[in-house]
């Protein structure tokens, strides 16, 4: 068994919708930022916690202690509790497919499958193809005739109750997909930024540069037009970051070159030392508090919590486009917005 999955779980939101995807994307590394290493540290926390093992990363106690709790209080009922198992339920059906749960606990035929999420941006349960496929698994390997999906996420809980029904229907999916992957052609879409081709797919790059509508487009359109739009400014920004790690590597690129971007001067090491020198401490310094997220770092967010509440607001913001699932409440627009009122 290979060390990742050819169909992992974690991915099939793109695979499911994209076939193609898991071929095209062979040879591409996994792409990793501050925010993918912050979460495996949290990850590997929780599960130290749970099993009662030596903490490694003393700084993600309070990151993880919340998941950690609902967990042991989630899974007090259950026969069996597997912590990050391996569910294997597909093998035999179809190849490839198989994923790690950070939770999966037992019941008779009834199972909970809980998965930590440490990203800012919101994910549902009750829309997570990765925990159906999870689920379907395990309905495979132990027989479950239903199953609790449940995400865990900055203290939000989030869950889905999935039957046989479900299962078979995920079930299909799955091996349809793995089917069509040598085959099929890409499909572009929203599912597109995650994967690790993005910047290399031909249909996603036809896509980002196919122009819709007629000679004079209507506000009618604009729910295709700026769905499309996004998803031409990601890929742009995509190709935008191909082509410095090309250039950075001695790759020539006709028509461009690399330079340093423009800076805005700063004061130095030495600047507070000269400033007293020239006796103008009180008219160049001010006093101000370190940001808000600094300061819970180094207090800790429940022992900050009191001061926050005290000392912090949050100013109302200037009115975004969104799309229609994200979680926050609709502005009743007036078309009268005064630019004085937001920050």
């Amino acid at each position: 068994m290979s060390a990742h999955a050819k169909f992992s779980p974690s991915g099939a939101s793109i695979w499911l919708n994209c076939p193609a995807s898991v071929r095209l994307s062979e040879g591409f590394p996994d792409s990793t930022n501050e925010a993918s290493e912050r979460g495996t540290r949290i990850h590997q926390t929780a599960e130290e916690m749970l099993r009662g093992h030596p903490v490694t990363h003393l700084e993600h106690v309070d990151d993880a202690k919340g998941y950690v709790e609902y967990v042991r209080e989630a899974t007090a009922g259950f026969d069996e509790v597997f912590i990050e198992h391996k569910l294997r339920g597909f093998w035999g059906l179809v190849e490839g497919v198989w994923g790690t749960a950070d939770i999966f606990a037992l019941k008779d035929t009834h199972g909970l499958i809980a998965d930590l999420k440490t990203g800012r941006v919101p994910v549902d349960a009750a829309k997570s193809p990765q925990l159906e496929v999870y689920a379907a698994a395990a309905h495979l390997e132990f027989g479950l005739e239903t199953c609790e999906v449940v995400i865990w996420q900055n203290g939000a809980v989030t869950s889905r109750l999935l039957t046989v029904e479900d299962f078979e229907r995920t079930v299909n999916q799955v091996k349809d997909a793995v089917l069509r992957s040598p085959i099929e052609r890409a499909k572009p879409g929203a599912h597109c930024t995650w994967c690790r081709a993005r910047a290399h797919c031909r249909e996603r790059a036809v896509s980002a540069m196919t122009v819709i509508g007629s000679e004079f487009t209507t506000d009618s359109d604009l729910p295709e037009m700026l769905a499309a739009a996004r998803r031409a400014v990601k890929w742009a920004d995509d190709i935008e970051a191909r082509a410095l790690e090309a250039m950075k590597s001695g790759t020539r690129v006709d028509g461009f070159k690399l330079v340093e971007a423009n800076t805005k001067r700063r004061w130095n090491d030495d600047a507070l030392e000269v400033i007293e020198y020239m006796g103008l401490t009180d008219l160049l310094t001010v006093r101000t508090p370190i940001t808000i997220t600094r300061a819970e770092k180094m207090l800790g967010k429940r022992e900050a919590s009191a001061l926050m509440a005290a000392a912090t607001e949050r100013p109302p913001g200037a009115p975004v486009v969104v799309t229609a699932n994200d979680p926050r409440p609709n502005i009743e627009a007036n078309g009268h917005f005064n630019k004085d009122d937001w920050s």
